[in-house]
This record gives structure tokens, C-alpha cells and sequence, in this order.
């Protein structure tokens, strides 16, 4: 799936979410999600000891991705896309600093 339509099917997916929400319950959304959480770490972990695949990690991923959205429904999707957009800042000016301090130690080591 490309990007613009991942985007565009977005609002579809919410209306999905949120129906997921209605139907089964908050409480049990909340559940779902940190079950879906626990079989990604498990996946993670199972992937370093080399019992686990990386299509397994990507299945548990996609669920997990799945699991948030609904939870997003639960807690208030507005406020979770602020929160993102929050983090997201933050994360970028995370990375760029690292970027430039790696550009720093790369110049200052070249001739050595």
C-alpha cells in the first residue's frame, strides 16, 4: 500500500475503530492492545535468539499499529494526534542533533 492511500483509507479506519470500540468496549480494547503489545515483544525477542522470522515481527507490528488506533479511539483520537505531533518534534530534533554530532566526530576524525 502506497503512502496516499494509506491516507486516504485513514478516515475509514477510524470510522472502524471507532465501531471496533462500541461493539466490544473500552476495557477490552485496552486488554487487546496490551496483549498485542506483549505477543510484539515476544516476536522481538524470539527474533534475536533466532526463533522468530521478520514476517512474524511485521504481522505483530501490524497489530500492534491496530491495537493504538483503537486505543487512540479509547483515550480521545484528537488528543493522541497532538501528543504525536508533540513527540514527533521532539524525535526530529532528536535525530538531528545526533546527525550533527556524528557529522562533528566524522570531521574531526578523518585525518587520524
Amino acid at each position: 500500500m502506497n503512502a496516499d492511500k494509506f491516507i486516504q483509507d485513514m478516515e475509514e479506519t477510524r470510522k472502524l475503530m471507532h465501531r471496533a470500540k462500541a461493539l466490544w468496549g473500552e476495557e477490552s480494547q485496552k486488554r487487546i492492545c496490551i496483549e498485542e503489545m506483549a505477543e510484539l515483544t515476544q516476536a522481538l525477542c524470539q527474533l534475536q535468539r533466532g526463533r522468530s522470522s521478520e514476517e512474524e515481527v511485521v504481522r505483530e507490528i501490524a497489530d500492534v499499529f491496530i491495537a493504538c488506533m483503537t486505543c487512540a479511539e479509547v483515550f480521545g483520537a484528537e488528543k493522541v494526534g497532538e501528543a504525536i505531533t508533540e513527540k514527533l518534534s521532539k524525535y526530529r530534533g532528536a535525530v538531528e542533533s545526533a546527525e550533527n554530532t556524528k557529522k562533528m566526530w566524522d570531521e574531526r576524525n578523518r585525518f587520524k
